[in-house]
């Protein structure tokens, strides 16, 4: 009986570790603490962060269990279809998932659809900063 225990135990962990993985895969948003629209970006290996200063920089991340690392920061996280929520000794922050946005990682390499698709970040930015959503234009280097 403790041996089915164990073995339905270890599954559920791996289970709910790949739910959270793959709901964490994605584009997101965020306006931060300096009202600072940004946005990540997260495929199985790599979080970019994308902010209208500074462009894209890049992050290797690692989950483990409820926590997880990107660059040297580590973070508790719990993440939804539509929210993803990050606390940890630099603060709290909630990002918002940006529905139908087309993958950041399959047009990088191509710089035509690269120019395109940082126009339309411009647009998602200006659409926030249009809307009163934040105040000011203060570039950071994201939360990390």
């Amino acid at each position: 009986m403790s041996k089915l225990f164990l073995i339905c135990s270890i599954f559920l962990f791996s289970c709910s570790n790949k739910s959270s993985r793959d709901n964490l895969i994605g584009s997101w948003w965020i306006i931060d603490e300096v009202n600072s629209y940004s946005e990540y970006y997260v495929n199985e290996q790599e979080w970019v962060f994308n902010n209208e200063s500074i462009g894209p920089i890049y992050y290797d991340y690692h989950i483990k269990g409820d926590s997880i690392q990107i660059g040297s920061a580590i973070w508790r996280f719990s993440v939804s279809d539509t929210k993803l929520i990050l606390s940890g000794k630099n603060g709290n922050f909630e990002l918002v998932k940006i529905p139908g946005l087309r993958s950041f990682f399959e047009i990088v390499d191509d710089s035509m659809k690269f120019e395109q698709f940082q126009e339309e970040f411009h647009l998602r930015y200006l659409e926030k900063k249009g809307s009163n959503q934040f105040e000011s234009n203060q570039p950071n280097a994201g939360f990390f």
